[in-house]
């Protein structure tokens, strides 16, 4: 068996953009203050070796931690965030003005963009026979 999860992770010196957008998220009931938030940095993304181990019918093999950065231009930036059922499931209005302070801040940078560091954790396991 073999899976992956990826997610948002905050490196040292990364895009402060998701710092100042956090506060919108938590403005329309859809987040943590900033100061409440966890920030998991690159390579600090949750393990599941154990509930893994726990089945009793694999065992574990590898685990292994990625990184990378990727540059999102607004429209781009808007189109991830739909595809997240976080985002999905928001009401309508509270979407509108996320999306609306994105495009906003996004495009009143002078590269109209985003810079995310993503982290992604794989897992391989052997069944037990």
């Amino acid at each position: 068996m073999a899976f992956w999860n990826a997610d948002h992770v905050f490196r040292e010196g990364g895009d402060p953009f998701f710092r100042e957008i956090q506060t919108v998220y938590y403005e329309i009931g859809e987040g943590k203050s900033v100061d409440n938030n966890e920030w998991p940095r690159p390579g600090e993304l949750q393990e599941q070796r154990c509930e893994i181990e726990k089945s009793g019918l694999f065992e574990v093999v590898h685990v292994r931690h990625f990184d990378w950065e990727r540059i999102y231009h607004v429209d781009e930036y808007i189109k991830l965030l739909e595809t997240f059922s976080g985002h999905i499931l928001m009401e309508e209005w509270k979407r509108d003005k996320l999306f609306h302070e994105i495009r906003i801040r996004l495009n009143s940078r002078p590269e109209k963009s985003v810079r995310r560091h993503w982290g992604a954790v794989l897992h391989v396991a052997l069944r037990k026979d």
